[in-house]
């Protein structure tokens, strides 16, 4: 009889640096392991990282001592956490009370002293390492990753002693014994087949103990430690899921799952529940930063599930991640922004020359090692646009131009043009392709906006579609899309101008109507900014009714006259459908009319003095 297939749990290292969410963590792990078969894979503590990072670079300017400190802090975190994980209730985050799962909570005897042992004992070879930077002044990538992976091993050495003071059978399986890479430091590339083979023979001496995994790390073959780069406890835990043949893996973290965009830029986003590995795999590729392509690919191989949930509110479902997706024909739209790119394009001046531009320039920035997030060309083949990231432009342009150079010199091509920062936008769906007009509503919505679309490009499964904006741009396109495809009612954004007899009734009857508006109308009506003669307040994700003139009579008056309201209508401008209420009584609001419509915003008047001109001002 076969044993019960495992279950893979990786937690960030925002879920582990804190000691009621570690606390929560180790009660999880209880809980979980009465399931079945259980594999931990971590992340480093807290800002664990970044502190190792900070202490390589000070020892390698010889500034021993300040990195020895950094260390320090490293030891006194893992310390303070394990000193601090006792009791049986802890509080995740006010208002949110969590019970530990289990139950029983208290370290055995004796264990708190333990704890400081194995951590001092983990960061002893680590203080070798920082001196020995500091006495060669050189720091190498390859010493660089020996460092880093010090914040993986002392957290994943803290769980396991964390588990077994608390009486779980467990036992920590480093992961360089399995995870077989390349020497490429920083971002070592897995041998996949020589980690699974070794992973699956290793299995076989855990028993039933909780096995704890540092995730990142690997080594390669003659034994020097490497990194596996962004998202590399993900892809830790993705490679064992593959290897074990798991039959889940699930990812904690501080949010409730993938949105369908990204919360900081769009205050409507909302958790998706259900899509497919495709569509992850779709969002990975184009800069998510939840996603990693190579974390979706031992998924799909296997067909193993991923779900991503969060310790801050473990009772949310998260979001699930499978082969079927969701059956759900209205299921949300997701959009990708990847932020700080540049735009190169080049063109051809002859049509019967370089029918292999592409082919060569995406070749010529490869072999420079430049990443290239995506490419278009034209249907002629004359004219190509790539982005690549913003850092990379100047050398993205000098590679071009040396893979050109007769043509350059012979004039037959135009040099590269270079356009940053810009902002690569994708929205992906699996039904997308089946769906008629995408592309329309996606560009109507933009150009509507009056923002300006430089590149655009839509994959052979139709599963996503992608455009670059200027960076400038990129909130409003995020917000007008997401807007676009996303919600079931309309949104409308209003500026007013004057808080007087008029412009106070009507902010009062607005906000005493959106409930209603929203309900019977599908209109979400929001007041994102109101004006008077000195002061603006401004807010693209809606004010509130409540202190709003009080919040107002706060601002900064302007020492310059009345407000400039050309900024404000900038801002107003790419947010869906934009309109100024203008309940002033002023001279001149004419020009201000005709600055609204250029930028495509649509203008309600309280007062007709604006739009009766003088005879010899008319058009």
């Amino acid at each position: 009889m076969s044993s019960p297939a495992f279950r893979v749990l990786k937690f960030g290292g925002s879920s582990l640096g804190r000691v009621e969410r570690m606390a929560w963590v180790v009660g999880r792990i209880e809980e979980e392991r009465r399931t079945g078969r259980l594999v931990v894979v971590v992340s480093a503590l807290g800002d664990t990282t970044d502190w190792l990072l900070e202490a390589a670079q000070a020892a390698a300017r010889g500034e021993v001592v300040a990195a020895l400190g950094l260390v320090d802090r490293v030891e006194g975190l893992a310390v303070a956490v394990a000193d601090g994980v006792r009791g049986d209730t802890v509080s995740v985050e006010p208002p949110h009370p969590v019970p530990l799962p289990a139950g029983e909570g208290r370290l055995l005897p004796g264990e708190e002293e333990k704890l400081a042992r194995v951590v001092a004992g983990v960061l002893a070879p680590l203080r070798d390492v920082v001196q020995g930077i500091g006495l060669t002044r050189d720091l190498s990538p390859q010493t660089l990753d020996r460092v880093l992976a010090f914040g993986e091993l002392v957290s994943a050495q803290l769980v396991t002693a964390l588990l077994e003071g608390r009486g779980v059978p467990v036992t920590f399986v480093d992961a360089r014994q399995w995870v077989r890479t390349d020497s490429t430091f920083g971002a070592a590339q897995v041998d996949v087949a020589a980690s699974r083979e070794r992973i699956a023979w290793l299995a076989k001496g855990w028993g039933e103990r909780v096995a704890v995994v540092p995730g990142f790390i690997g080594q390669t073959v003659d034994g020097r430690t490497t990194t596996l780069g962004r998202n590399g406890s993900d892809y830790t835990a993705a490679l064992l899921a593959r290897g074990l043949w798991a039959r889940e893996v699930v990812v904690w973290t501080d949010v409730d799952g993938l949105y369908t965009a990204d919360p900081s830029l769009v205050s409507d986003a909302y958790p998706v529940r259900h899509i497919t590995h495709h569509e992850a795999l779709e969002l990975a590729t184009v800069g998510a930063r939840m996603f990693h392509p190579r974390t979706m690919i031992p998924l799909i191989e296997g067909g193993i599930p991923l779900r991503i949930r969060s310790t801050l509110t473990p009772e949310q479902p998260g979001t699930l991640i499978d082969a079927a997706g969701s059956p759900d024909a209205q299921r949300p739209t997701c959009i990708a922004s990847h932020e700080g790119l540049a735009l190169v394009g080049v063109e051809v001046r002859r049509l019967s020359q370089l029918v292999h531009l592409g082919e060569r320039a995406v070749g010529a920035l490869r072999r420079a090692g430049i990443p290239v997030s995506m490419t278009t060309q034209a249907a002629h083949g004359q004219s190509l646009a790539v982005v690549v990231p913003g850092v990379e432009a100047e050398r993205a342009d000098s590679a071009l131009r040396a893979e050109l150079a007769l043509e350059l010199e012979r004039g037959e091509v135009e040099p590269p043009r270079v356009r940053r920062p810009v902002t690569l936008v994708t929205l992906v769906a699996e039904a997308m392709g089946r769906a008629p007009n995408v592309a329309g509503r996606f560009l109507g919505a933009l150009g509507a906006a009056g923002i300006c679309v430089h590149t655009i490009a839509q994959g052979a499964s139709s599963r996503s579609i992608s455009c670059v904006v200027d960076g400038a741009d990129t909130a409003g396109t995020v917000r007008l899309t997401h807007a676009a495809f996303n919600l079931a009612h309309q949104q409308v954004s209003v500026l007013l101008l004057g808080k007087g007899t008029v412009g106070g009734r009507l902010l009062a009857q607005v906000f005493a109507q959106q409930v209603w508006l929203a309900r019977q109308h599908g209109i979400a009506l929001r007041v994102v900014g109101v004006v008077d003669s000195r002061r603006a307040l401004f807010d693209e994700r809606g004010l509130c009714e409540e202190g709003l003139l009080e919040r107002l009579a706060q601002v900064p008056a302007s020492a310059d006259g009345p407000v400039a309201l050309p900024p404000l209508l900038e801002r107003l401008r790419v947010l869906p459908v934009p309109v100024l209420v203008d309940c002033t009584a002023e001279d001149g609001m004419e020009a201000t009319y005709h600055d609204a419509f250029a930028r495509g915003i649509h203008v309600v008047a309280a007062n007709k003095k604006p739009l009766a001109l003088p005879w010899s001002e008319r058009e």
